[in-house]
């Protein structure tokens, strides 16, 4: 018996290993804050900057600890260079994370939860998001 090449199988199979071997372009990056709380009466918000050249799209949650939400602001686009902050006015006390998702690369954003203490017109608390 004779064997008879068959190209076509050869070819698909190294489409399927090139194709399963290429990063997805749209992989979701999340980041998460600490969480804090904000006594009443203080802004609580969440701050990322995009340090990269390109524009970012990205997803910002202010998050009650059992997972709940305070405000979701979908589909910001940051452009590069800008910080983008959305917060909220503490009332009363408030404990809260901030979540951030899109597809971004991490290397070139910053992140973080800040209160801005209204009273002495000062930031209270940063705390950076990983």
């Amino acid at each position: 018996m004779i064997a008879r090449a068959r190209p076509w199988r050869s070819l698909a199979l190294v489409a399927l290993l090139v194709l399963g071997a290429a990063p997805s372009a749209h992989a979701a990056t999340v980041l998460v804050s600490p969480a804090i709380t904000a006594p009443q009466g203080d802004s609580v918000g969440c701050r990322i900057v995009n340090t990269g050249t390109a524009n970012i799209t990205v997803r910002i949650q202010l998050m009650q600890p059992d997972g709940d939400d305070y405000f979701t602001d979908n589909n910001i686009v940051v452009r590069p260079g800008q910080v983008w902050t959305s917060g909220v006015l503490a009332f009363p006390q408030i404990h809260a994370y901030c979540k951030f998702s899109g597809a971004f690369n991490r290397a070139y954003v910053r992140a973080a939860i800040h209160v801005y203490d209204i009273g002495e017109s000062r930031t209270a608390i940063t705390a950076e998001a990983e």
